[in-house]
């Protein structure tokens, strides 16, 4: 994962046991949402992701045919780009944070998407996200403005309670931890809808990047994708893309943020 900071953190697996240990820790109401595993691509498999679906993480291997992303990619430039102002899209500082940005992608766009009842049913008030999410978001619902992706980023870089957070839970999961200087190369990116978009499109948010990509869109006369079939799908769809780049390399792991 990339930096732009001398800061370093030990990276996140893509576990939903951490993951929910981790977003329960920064004061997400454990009953309200949950990581689970995406066991396949096919849409058999993904019917089996319960609904609905909220957000999409994948974790993949940075490599030479994939690095400044994917052919044809349409990155919405924040300054130019009206429709975006209540998304939160946040610029990684910190050498392998990719997970914990993705995580907190999902979780803060989850929040912008309902309004000011949802998010407190959904922060615990005086947590490390309630506490982030007052200082990169000004306002509520429709009307709620988040801060530029660089400013973002550097809160995520000084929050220390954030710092512990991470800490702790980079240091769970199966796999043991590898040195922290060591190159990992794989790198996590979130997928959801932008929230209250006239444009009804869905993005991938990659904080190495200078804004969001597009991966998708409904239909203007569509139904709303209320229980996230459609975001699934098209982070399936993008999730194929990346996989058919580097068809030899296994390392791909899929896992939904569910309500």
């Amino acid at each position: 994962s990339a930096s732009v900071s001398s800061k370093k953190w030990f990276p996140l697996e893509a576990n939903p046991d951490v993951m929910n240990d981790y977003i329960a820790a920064l004061g997400i109401r454990s009953t309200v949402m949950s990581f689970v595993d995406v066991f396949g691509l096919d849409d058999e498999l993904l019917q089996l992701v319960p609904r609905p679906v909220l957000a999409v993480l994948l974790l993949y291997p940075v490599t030479d045919e994939n690095d400044g992303g994917l052919p044809n990619d349409e990155t919405i430039e924040a300054k130019n780009n009206q429709h975006h102002n209540t998304l939160v899209f946040i610029k990684q500082t910190v050498s392998n944070a990719c997970g914990t940005i993705g995580i907190l992608h999902a979780l803060l766009n989850v929040a912008q998407a309902g309004g000011p009842m949802e998010c407190d049913q959904l922060i615990l008030r005086g947590s490390v996200l309630e506490g982030l999410r007052s200082r990169i978001v000004q306002g509520d619902g429709e009307s709620a403005s988040p801060v530029q992706p660089d400013i973002a980023g550097a809160i995520v870089e000084e929050d220390d309670g954030l710092d512990r957070a991470q800490a702790v839970y980079a240091a769970q999961g199966a796999t043991e931890n590898q040195d922290i200087d060591a190159d990992i190369n794989l790198h996590f990116v979130a997928f959801v809808a932008m929230p209250h978009d006239p444009l009804r499109r869905f993005v991938e948010l990659d904080g190495r990047k200078s804004g969001p990509v597009v991966i998708g869109q409904l239909e203007r006369d569509a139904a709303p994708d209320v229980d996230g079939t459609a975001l699934l799908q098209f982070a399936a769809e993008r999730t194929k893309k990346y996989m058919a780049l580097n068809p030899d390399r296994l390392e791909f792991t899929v896992v939904a943020l569910v309500g």
